[in-house]
């Protein structure tokens, strides 16, 4: 067979199309190799013409091109991927193969990079809605050619040197012709000028070439494509560097262990590891740059959460550059704002006219929007047209006309269905709306001005949120014509003056995301319940201006006995009120002052904190400091935290998140994930809370901190603005403690030491005197702290759980679920899978049915790799998509082989209530204080028989499943029945505040020890192994092969820690 016969029968060939990656390119190759051509041509001087035809150029690459390293397009870098690859130039040494392009299609294109610009490993990580089964099954051989037809197109990472946002603001900066048609990676390889340009954070084209003259004349002879192909594959790594900011003898000199690794071939240079691991690790790249400052500086922690950089060294290396990340958008004047919307208004004539709006019901009507109007056509017209947006049929529409001299006189002329009154008299505008209300018919008036466009779904949205016969009346963010927030609820000052709160922000920033009780509704649109409107009398006419009336109906209605809502749902765009002269807004104040006297006096006076102002109604708030915002889809221990947050807000409290890391999610996962009364600070972390504590001085009534590791990292923040905060109300919330973490992997270590336990125990509540009680999730926790002297120690339980009535049974049922989350690489749950999959799964081979495969269902932290324990049997692939109830009611047995976790996880539970019954260890076990044989299995700690042995007898025996799974379901389900958490909740608020009595001190208090230092306990995955220590001063290990059997002394036991990678044990 010839060299094209053996590519074309290889693997990645034997799809429906060949991969764009295999196709030979006559025209690159003639271009690229032309100085070999022509040098063999000379040396071969048989007078005839040199012949350049494609099929000549594919020939020459078959007969002599590929042997000699060519490459047979510029998708594929021969020499290249021999160099990256030395058992392929061994394996062409020996004869196996002819040249590195046939090894990787082969077999090279399942797993290494064919390419200096392209990472497979790379692409899958960076991308996680892609895999490899699911791109095959669509046709593609591999990552690479999935990124060549769709990827690059679609602005998919592959390779840390290239970027396709900055590289594209980079050839738009730099005047260069860039085709928004045309892949960014072809664009690249194919252009020299767009070698210039910069392609990442992480290399400096221009400083490159100008620090390195004689790799621009290497560029300029043909040597290289660019300066970038250059640096990824010269010979001398680490001569040059990439960039000012990073100095490869600066790092080697720092950092000797990172030189050791790369003298010895382990990275291709040090820029390599600071890349992979030293940026993470805020290492010194040079002199001068300090990453750690510059991570602890505001605002850049939110940058970084934003994605558009991939580590802090890409963020600092932005900073100090000109180019931007976005292109910027120049901002129109309020006036061109104004003028393109009535000239939208007017586009609308001529369908209007064809065929006219209808508001014709077709039920009794839900709202009545009533619109004083005079000479205001357009504007009139946008407002219906919007209106007729939210679902024509049920709207009432009451037009008030004070004698309209412009097409507003002929208004039924275009809008079918609506109620139009001419007042005989000259009517004001107060006048007009008092008119429009008693003419309504609708429970809810709508009242709004001529020119205000209600969004599609907002008034279904406002039609939900009147839930509770005590509130009155709903607004919404009111926008501006620039999409601006002209009003986000107004509060009213003691003195009747004003101020629009959220005036400017963006719509749906954190401070105005959320429901809340207001003062007044001013701007915009404003719903209120008609008979309630009508018993407070009619629109006040001594008010000037909309603004001033609006507010007036506010107040009189709050002083009735309503609520004013403020639902961030309800949304509007609108053009801002008209200014008012200043003697007529004087007048306004004046009279809202005398006429609301009694209400105002109980409002704070101007001057006072803008946020605690912006409720009415005085509710308790509570900030809720966490590590991260607790979505569901993250598992425990954020389940039992978006719990707690749903029951403080139930409970009459208004809850404040605040994520210490912050967070970056879109509004769809917040909305189903919190409640509506809930603020998210989704765009702070801690380099923000000092700010953010300065700003709502005296704004909250109490601090809900959620785990130890929060309240050690905001300690110091909040002894600093004790002035501000609440003298009471501190609550710390452990659920788990990293010293009973410790403590547990010491014990898997054979080594039990209570003692130490309550020492490291100690120091990690070093700042808990600050609160007035400590909550925690089972006894042994609570007993620890008691032990400690702590005498404010509450319990509280998992939230309650519902459940369908009916759970699927036995033979509805197949498959084995591991269901909790592993966040970071190498935390409890980790340690328990990593057990699982190395001591646990080989004793289930030949044991179990064939449909009894695991799937890892929990949520994977970005830093957490779980791919090579998929290469196990009985392993399913990791799933894209998660639906975890669909599971509980799917699965046939539940596996929790959790070592070291220090609180059990709420999925047991949850899978519990839908029918799904559980193989535990003992450690989680007695943590939920289950009974082995009648709530669950236990599979004992550190015992993989035994542990195994349960997983085969729950799985097989219907018998014994069908006892466990309705007990431990009846046991979960009785407890949510219960009022056991809304009281256990109640004393730990009541505690917190100091309306009860401390509880008496059953231990008396521990002495301090002096502190020892504690051998390292490596992170999990662990497997720690017992090995003799000599009585000698100097103890020398023993291999693992040694026979501890034939040593007739005896010996203690200590904990031998280290790591075992998944991928070579299996």
């Amino acid at each position: 067979m010839s060299l094209k016969d053996y590519i074309l029968a290889s693997p990645a060939f034997s799809g429906s199309r060949p991969p764009v990656w295999g196709r030979f390119d006559a025209e690159w190759y003639r271009t690229r190799y032309a100085h070999i051509l022509r040098e063999e041509k000379l040396l071969n001087d048989d007078n005839l013409p040199l012949n350049l035809s494609n099929e000549a150029m594919e020939n020459h690459w078959l007969e002599t091109g590929a042997s000699k390293g060519l490459s047979p397009n510029r998708f594929f870098d021969e020499e290249w991927y021999l160099r990256q690859n030395p058992d392929v130039r061994d394996g062409i040494s020996y004869g196996v193969f002819s040249c590195g392009f046939l090894h990787y299609c082969e077999s090279g294109f399942r797993s290494r990079s064919p390419h200096w610009l392209f990472s497979e490993t790379d692409y899958f990580s960076r991308n996680p809605d892609l895999s490899l089964p699911v791109l095959i099954s669509q046709g593609f051989s591999n990552g690479y050619d999935h990124y060549l037809t769709d990827g690059e197109h679609e602005h998919r990472q592959a390779h840390p040197f290239f970027e396709t946002s900055v590289f594209r603001m980079a050839s738009l900066s730099r005047g260069l012709s860039y085709d928004y048609g045309k892949g960014d990676f072809r664009q690249f390889l194919m252009s020299s000028e767009a070698g210039l340009c910069r392609s990442s954070w992480y290399f400096d084209p221009e400083w490159y070439l100008s620090t390195y003259p004689e790799v621009a004349k290497a560029v300029e002879q043909g040597l290289f494509l660019n300066a970038l192909h250059h640096y990824l594959t010269n010979s001398n790594p680490v001569a040059y560097n990439p960039n000012q900011w990073f100095s490869e003898a600066h790092y080697a000199q720092l950092y000797p262990d990172v030189a050791a690794i790369v003298t010895d071939g382990g990275f291709r240079n040090g820029y390599e590891h600071f890349i992979r691991f030293g940026a993470r690790e805020m290492r010194i790249p040079q002199t001068g740059v300090d990453l750690q400052a510059f991570a602890h500086q505001p605002g850049v922690q939110r940058k970084l959460r934003e994605r558009h950089f991939r580590d802090i060294f890409a963020l600092w290396v932005q900073s100090q550059s000109t180019l931007g990340v976005t292109e910027d958008i120049p901002d129109a004047s309020a006036e061109q704002y104004q003028n393109l919307d009535l000239k939208r208004a007017e586009t609308l004539i001529p369908s209007i006219v064809r065929a006219p709006l209808d508001f014709r019901l077709i039920r009794p009507p839900e709202v009545s929007v009533i619109i004083p109007v005079a000479n205001q056509f357009l504007d009139t017209l946008s407002s219906l047209a919007a209106l007729h947006a939210n679902g024509p049929g049920v709207v009432e529409v009451i037009i008030v006309d004070a004698g309209s001299t412009d097409e507003t006189a002929q208004i039924e002329r275009f809008v079918k269905g609506i109620r139009v009154l001419r007042p005989s008299f000259r009517a004001s505008s107060s006048e007009q709306v008092n008119l429009g209300v008693e003419a309504a018919r609708a429970p809810i008036v709508l009242l709004m001005e001529p020119g205000t466009q209600p969004f599609p779904g907002s008034l279904k949205a406002a039609l939900q949120a009147f839930n509770s016969p005590d509130i009155w009346a709903i607004g919404g963010q009111s926008l501006g014509l620039d999409g601006r927030v002209l009003e986000a609820g107004t509060i009213v000052w003691r003195d009747a003056s004003t101020l629009r709160f959220g005036t400017g922000a963006k719509a749906n920033e954190p401070a105005i995301g959320f429901c809340r009780q207001v003062d007044a509704i001013s701007v915009g649109m404003m719903l209120c319940r008609r008979e309630r409107l009508a018993e407070c009398g009619s629109i006040d006419q001594n008010c000037i201006g909309s603004e001033a009336r609006l507010l007036s109906l506010c107040l009189a209605l709050r002083q009735g006995g309503g609520k004013i809502v403020y639902d961030p749902s309800i949304l509007d765009r609108t053009r801002p009120p008209s200014a008012l002269p200043s003697d007529f807004l004087k007048r306004n104040q004046d009279w809202l002052r005398r006429r609301f006297s009694s209400l105002l006096s109980r409002h704070p006076m101007q001057g006072s904190s803008l946020f605690k102002a912006r409720f009415a109604s005085g509710v308790p708030t509570v900030l809720f400091l966490c590590d991260r915002l607790p979505h569901r889809s993250l598992g425990s221990p954020h389940l039992r935290r978006q719990d707690l947050v749903l029951a403080l807000s139930q409970k009459g409290h208004h809850v404040t998140v605040f994520p210490i890391d912050g967070d970056v999610t879109d509004t769809v996962t917040t909305a189903l994930d919190f409640p509506a009364n809930v603020e998210i600070m989704n765009d702070s972390d801690i380099s923000e809370l000092s700010d953010f504590l300065r700003d709502r001085s005296g704004s909250f009534d109490m601090i809900w901190v959620s785990g130890s590791s929060a309240l050690r990292r905001t300690a110091a923040i909040l002894r600093a603005h004790a002035a501000t905060l609440p003298v009471l109300n501190i609550v710390l919330d452990l659920d788990g403690t990293q010293a009973e973490e410790t403590y547990l992997r010491k014990r898997v270590g054979a080594v039990d030491d209570h003692e130490q336990l309550l020492d490291d125990l100690d120091q990690e509540l070093t700042d808990a005197w600050m609160c007035q009680a400590l909550v925690t999730t089972h006894k042994t926790e609570a007993e620890s702290l008691r032990q400690l002297g702590y005498g404010n120690v509450q319990e509280l339980e998992q939230f309650p759980i519902t459940s369908s009535a009916m759970a699927p049974g036995f033979n509805e049922r197949s498959g084995i679920l591991f269901a909790l989350p592993v966040q970071d690489a190498g935390n409890a749950v980790h340690d328990g899978l990593n057990w699982f999959m190395l001591d646990v799964i080989q004793k289930l081979e030949g044991r179990l049915p064939p449909e009894a495969t695991v799937l890892m269902a929990g949520h994977r932290g970005d830093n957490v790799d779980l791919t090579p324990y998929t290469r196990a049997s009985h392993v399913e692939p990791l799933p894209s998509l998660i639906n975890m109830n669909a599971l509980y009611r799917s699965r046939r047995i539940l596996i929790d082989p959790s070592r070291v976790m220090s609180a059990s996880a709420k999925e047991i539970l949850e899978a519990a209530a839908a029918g799904l019954p559980a193989i535990l260890t003992e450690t989680t076990r007695a943590h939920l204080n289950w009974e082995d044989g009648k709530d669950c299995l236990s599979g004992g700690f550190c015992d993989p028989d035994k542990f195994a042995d349960a997983i085969v007898r729950l799985y097989q025996d219907e018998a014994l499943w069908n006892d466990i799974s309705s007990h431990a379901r009846k046991s979960v389900l009785d407890a949510s029945g219960s009022a056991r958490f809304d009281q256990q909740l109640d004393s730990i608020l009541a505690l917190a505040s100091g309306k009860d009595a401390l509880p008496l001190q059953t231990h008396p208090p521990r002495m301090i020890r002096q502190n020892k230092p504690a051998g390292p306990i490596a992170p999990a995955p662990i497997r720690l192994q017992p090995r003799k220590i000599s009585d000698t001063p100097a103890p020398s290990a023993l291999s693992d092969e040694d026979d501890y059997g034939e040593t007739p002394v005896s010996v203690t036991l200590s904990p031998r820690v280290g790591i075992s990678l998944p991928l070579s044990e299996l």
